[in-house]
């Protein structure tokens, strides 16, 4: 199980970073599933229910998500309607940022600054 929960903060954490309103499920804070069902919008049945047991089996990941949650209210240009255009420079393992299907690793920094935030750097590694 461990897996899962490492992809799920990996994936949460990058959501959270991203600019624009974070969208994700409900029941996704605690890991609750539709079993790959991404349309269940005529489901009423254990595809569509949410299980309330999983809030206290997966307190860990409740807790990684409020805590996501926190961070992004303390960063208020992370949500800006406006794109990071001029605000964001991207890095990579060589001198070039290798945007092919191949690559493995990523970075970028934002400039808070302009916002009158701090800078934020983001590494991010498959």
């Amino acid at each position: 199980m461990v897996l899962p929960k490492q992809q799920i903060k990996t994936f949460g954490c990058l959501l959270f970073l991203f600019n624009g309103t974070p969208m994700f499920c409900t029941g996704d804070e605690f890991m609750n599933t539709q079993g790959g069902n991404n349309n269940p919008y005529n489901q009423d049945n254990e595809t569509t229910w949410l299980n309330w047991d999983l809030l206290q089996k997966n307190q860990d990941i409740v807790r990684f998500f409020t805590l996501r949650i926190a961070f992004r209210k303390t960063h208020l240009f992370l949500g800006r309607s406006r794109f990071w255009r001029e605000y964001i420079h991207w890095y990579g393992v060589g001198t070039e940022v290798d945007h092919s299907l191949w690559s493995h690793s990523l970075a970028f920094c934002l400039q808070g600054s302009s916002q009158q935030d701090t800078d934020l750097y983001v590494m991010v590694n498959a």
